[in-house]
């Protein structure tokens, strides 16, 4: 059992050094990332914060991102898995910005760990393409905002409070 869970929680092994480097990254990222997001998930849950479920499903839908970049990463192909994570959490953190408070939301910080995520997994031209692409949808959602396209959501401190706690850990 306790050879399992080594396992489990052990980076694949490959030939190239930046190969594992870029596994030991990603796997000490990944198990970090899932206990935020499930503190985060049953903190809500707990807190009854939220008006609609749509942020808890975002939340798994990130768990399974990280989890099937982390089966991909196993079987090998470590910039395929190292694409997949920088975008589908990119995407995840863009729609629940959207969904939530749009520029005034706290997700928005999510995007400066996605930068730095590319950082680490990609090379500089990802990064600079991730970060022109975390830069539009904050200028969309001002100006979405300005010109009342997007509702303001007051949220309340406590769910302001979690999020960025979440978000610092």
């Amino acid at each position: 059992m306790s050879n399992r869970l080594q396992r489990l929680f052990a980076p694949p092994v490959f030939e190239s050094e930046e190969k594992n480097r870029i596994a030991q990254f990603m796997t000490t990222f990944s198990w970090i990332a899932i206990g935020v997001l499930l503190f985060l998930l049953i903190s809500r849950l707990i807190l009854h914060t939220d008006q609609t479920l749509i942020p808890t499903f975002i939340l798994s839908g990130m768990i399974v991102i990280i989890s099937i970049t982390q089966f991909i990463l196993n079987r090998g192909n470590v910039h395929a898995a190292s694409k997949i994570i920088v975008l589908g959490l990119w995407v995840a953190v863009t729609y629940l910005a959207w969904r939530a408070n749009g520029i005034r939301d706290v997700v928005i910080l999510a995007y400066v760990i996605i930068i730095l995520l590319a950082s680490f997994l990609l090379g500089w031209r990802s990064i600079i393409v991730i970060g022109v692409m975390s830069l539009l949808p904050i200028w969309f959602f001002a100006m979405a905002e300005q010109q009342g396209w997007h509702p303001l959501n007051v949220d309340s401190a406590i769910s302001y409070a979690r999020d960025l706690s979440g978000i610092f850990i």
